[in-house]
């Protein structure tokens, strides 16, 4: 039993740890450049542009 109670414990801090390395990540994505996203509407609109062409 002791074993079982070691091994959650243990993957619960390897999944901790997963979570703040992808939280690190994003961090740094987020702050390398703020591009303007284009938005759902933008692509729809897009593609009935370019639809209604000859």
């Amino acid at each position: 039993m002791n074993d079982a109670i070691a091994l959650l414990a243990i993957s619960q801090l390897v999944c901790i740890g997963g979570l703040a390395y992808l939280y690190m990540q994003l961090q740094s994505l987020r702050s390398q450049g703020r591009r303007p996203r284009r938005t759902g509407a933008a692509r729809i609109r897009h593609v009935d542009q370019s639809a209604a062409l000859p």
